[in-house]
């Protein structure tokens, strides 16, 4: 009867066995498969990195190739020159050549000031040649809506040579692409040749040009600035909402006071403070100078 009563037993161990058998062949087909997939992905991954390595090489070459192009370029442009206008130096190629170089950089990171320092510091002893190529990549920038790299090059263009930059910017306030931008690094030169031109703006219909050059003036001083205050007087008011701040900013650094202007305050409140400064212009513009600072 024992021999008996052990068959069921002797059964079930076996069924366990059998099924912790096909479990574990389960498990390891799984990691055979799992072992299959990582060796696809090691070969695809060294794939990839190959191609890579080889798109990368490419662009290298290709870099190399536009330079080389961009070289022969400055060549014929000097030689066109030459043709036209008489001898070019060997300076100013190289001038030229700098800027386009310096130019490369600002577009790669147009936001590092270490970027913007090392092109003024490299191009502001050949400002004369180098000047010319940063205009016209500015304008180039401002029809491409490249507002960082546009900001960069202003940055580097009102470092340079002060009286170089007024002479090659000067034409440009006849320009509508450029007037508004080149009237605001003319006040960030703070070459003085630049007030009388700068003046004669201030009568201009445009408003967002008016206003530029008014602030270009009040920086540069003297009885030209002093012609300018009046525009930004105007710009305090509500139907100038776009000037507002900087507007209030120059008048309260210029004279210390406030009249009450509140920049995010009710149109009403506006209109009462810009009356006030203008009554106040009235009486003592004049008289009016401009802080030492």
């Amino acid at each position: 009867m024992k021999r008996l009563a052990l068959a069921p037993a002797v059964l079930l161990l076996a069924a366990c066995a059998s099924g912790t058998s096909e479990r574990l062949d389960k498990i390891e087909n799984r990691i055979q498969g799992q072992v299959l997939k990582s060796n696809r992905l090691e070969e695809d991954q060294q794939k990839l990195a190959e191609r890579l390595a080889a798109d990368l090489e490419k662009m290298r070459k290709d870099l190399k190739t536009v330079r080389d192009e961009m070289d022969l370029l400055r060549t014929q442009l000097a030689a066109l020159k030459k043709t036209a206008t008489g001898p070019v130096s060997a300076a100013e190629v190289e001038a030229e050549k700098a800027a386009q170089e310096e130019v490369e950089y600002i577009r790669r990171s147009p936001k590092s000031e270490e970027t913007i320092a090392g092109a003024v510091k490299r191009l502001k002893p050949v400002s004369a040649g180098a000047v010319p190529i940063l205009i016209l990549e500015l304008k180039q920038a401002m029809k491409r809506a490249d507002l960082p790299v546009a900001g960069a090059l202003e940055k580097v263009l009102a470092s340079l040579d002060p009286e170089v930059v007024v002479r090659a910017l000067l034409p440009e306030l006849d320009q509508k692409q450029t007037r508004v931008i080149a009237a605001g690094i003319l006040g960030q030169v703070g070459h003085t040749s630049a007030r009388e031109p700068l003046a004669k703006c201030l009568g201009d219909a445009d408003f967002a040009f008016r206003f530029a050059a008014a602030e270009a003036l009040v920086k540069l001083k003297g009885p030209e600035g002093k012609k300018a205050i009046p525009v930004l007087i105007e710009a305090l008011k509500p139907t100038r909402r776009n000037h507002n701040i900087v507007a209030y900013d120059l008048l309260h650094r210029l004279t210390s006071f406030t009249f009450g202007y509140k920049m995010f305050g009710p149109d009403e409140e506006k209109m009462a403070s810009a009356g006030k400064w203008q009554e106040w212009w009235d009486q003592h513009g004049d008289t009016f100078e401009f802080p030492d600072k």
